[in-house]
């Protein structure tokens, strides 16, 4: 489990955490998981984007983003597939704090 939060003005003004999952440890493990999800995000940035799901295919695995709401209120599911099958999974929510 994670969490990633924005300060400004020493006060927190944007939030989000994750839980991350490995459901088939015959398929994947940590490191090719974090080594796939790596090399998929730095995809997706190089779009300039964040949310709104996102596809991307490296060898052997796929890794598959679906998301609703917005930069102020989201929530998400990642995954990456190992030969069409769901090896690895991730929850995500988050948005702004407000006081």
């Amino acid at each position: 489990m994670g969490q990633e939060t924005i300060w400004f003005d020493a006060e927190p003004v944007w939030a989000m955490n994750y839980h991350g999952f490995i459901l088939r440890p015959d398929l994947i493990d940590a490191q090719r998981a974090g080594e796939t999800i790596k090399l998929a995000l730095s995809a997706m940035y190089a779009e300039g984007r964040f949310l709104d799901g996102f596809r991307w295919a490296g060898p052997y695995r796929e890794y598959v983003d679906k998301s609703e709401g917005g930069v102020d209120l989201f929530s998400g599911e990642e995954a990456i597939y190992y030969g069409g099958t769901r090896a690895y999974g991730l929850r995500y929510s988050g948005g702004l704090i407000k006081p």
